[in-house]
């Protein structure tokens, strides 16, 4: 193992699924290794795995019930990690680009963000689109990225009471993280813009405009944009 990662922890959570768990010397594992471990796993064959998905700091294995022997299942998946591990960089990312309306209906919440930090809301946009962010893991529900990289300045509390339904490419912040809604759902994230772009869609390849370890900055686009980006896109459906 990488003198980075300190302890790898094997635990059945379930009859079929084994949790991996990386504890780090830093809160903030890099997240080439994490996917790397997680490919390496799915191509050594390792016997009864049918899926194996990431999250922060852990990957979630899942066996057939029918095939899975737990101490066989358990020690393979170690050996192939230990050299995984031993060999992952963070090098290749995919740098992404969202553009993102920041102003009226489009940031419900954004002068409140705002004020809580106790600056314009000009200042507050400046930042979080200066911030570069990378994909930790996807989850919540299809195509919701989960992006580190917020800005300390920029941490806020999530809403106390979440809205029933939030527009689908609105850009929210809740604690240290930030994410873009990719479909209509509840959520509890404070809302600072919105996006043209379409984050999910099961018709393409891959469905999810983003994946673990990418690297995104938002670009901040007025209004007017927003609708002429809407009109392009609709000629060319």
């Amino acid at each position: 193992m990488s003198s980075r990662v300190e302890s790898l922890g094997l635990d059945w959570v379930s009859e079929r699924h084994l949790r991996v768990t990386f504890v780090a010397e830093s809160p903030d594992l890099p997240v080439g290794g994490l996917r790397q471990a997680a490919q390496a796993i799915r191509d050594a064959g390792v016997s009864g795995l049918s899926s194996a998905t990431l999250a922060w700091s852990s990957v979630l294995l899942e066996f057939d019930p029918s095939m899975r022997d737990e101490e066989a299942a358990t020690a393979a998946v170690r050996a192939v990690l230990s050299e995984a591990w031993a060999s992952s960089n963070d090098e290749a990312w995919r740098a992404v680009e969202i553009p993102a309306c920041f102003e009226g209906a489009f940031a419900p919440d954004v002068e409140a963000v705002a004020a809580h930090h106790g600056i314009p809301p000009s200042s507050l946009v400046e930042a979080f689109c200066a911030a570069s962010f990378v994909v930790r893991f996807v989850g919540f529900c299809p195509g919701f990225a989960y992006l580190s990289g917020l800005p300390s300045a920029l941490e806020t509390p999530r809403l106390s009471t979440p809205r029933v339904r939030v527009p689908a490419g609105s850009v929210g912040i809740a604690g240290d993280q930030a994410g873009v809604y990719p479909l209509a759902t509840p959520g509890g994230w404070r809302l600072i813009g919105r996006t043209p772009h379409v984050m999910f869609d099961a018709r393409r390849n891959p469905p999810a405009l983003l994946s673990p370890g990418d690297r995104v900055r938002f670009v901040a686009i007025r209004a007017d944009e927003f609708h002429a980006f809407l009109q392009r896109a609709e000629r060319h459906v």
